[in-house]
This record gives C-alpha cells, structure tokens and sequence, in this order.
C-alpha cells in the first residue's frame, strides 16, 4: 500500500467581495494498485489513448501540458465530449471512475505529462 497526498493551495488578492483570499485543501489516499507516471507524444491532430477504461478502476489523473503552445484537449474517444482543455503549463489533477477511455489530442506535435493512481 502506498499513499498520495493531494494539496491544493489557492491565495489571491481582492479578488472575491465576500469570500476568503486564502483557500487550502488537503486529502490523503490510500492506494494499493497500479501507480504509473510518463510522458506521451503526441502527433498533430491526431487522438492519442492515454487511459484505457478497461485497464484501469476508480483512479486519479494527472495530466500537464509540458511542451505545447497549443492547447491540448483531453476528450473521449471521438471528440464530441471535450472534459479538459490545457494551456502550454497548465495541468489537471481529476477523479475517474475508469469507465471511459480517455485521449489526449493537439493541434501540433505535442508532449503531455500524464500519472494515474488507481484507488
């Protein structure tokens, strides 16, 4: 068994009227299966599977931007559902139930970061 712990840590200024300027948020997770963390080329306007629903359960995902200055959307089999869209650095730390199979796809030639940690 191993744990992942998740931080996520937002502060702003004079930004919301009526909330607070500093939001912290923390959860630790027990996992006792696959863990994997690689990087994934990705060719132009070509979909490319990074997580197949079949060989993974309830996991999380992480998913960065590393090379683009594209967006890269993260989007199910044939696009017509687009669940994330990132920016050249930006990333996404997400929940799934492992029921669809997810890819990722960019207008030019592109290279991701992509982890799961399957519950």
């Amino acid at each position: 068994m191993a744990n992942l712990d998740v931080s996520l840590n937002i502060r702003t200024t004079n930004t919301f009227t009526d909330s607070p300027t500093q939001l912290d948020n923390f959860n630790s997770y027990t996992h006792g299966q696959d863990a994997v963390l690689k990087k994934v080329r990705l060719t132009a306007g070509t979909s490319k599977l990074i997580f197949e629903a079949n060989e993974y359960g309830r996991s999380f995902l992480y998913i960065k931007n590393i090379d683009s200055g594209d967006f890269i959307n993260i989007e199910d089999s044939n696009g017509s559902t687009i669940y994330a869209s990132l920016a050249k650095g930006e990333f996404a730390f997400i929940p799934w139930h492992g029921t669809v199979d997810l890819y990722a796809e960019a207008a030019a030639d592109s290279v991701i970061e992509v982890g799961i940690f399957e519950a």
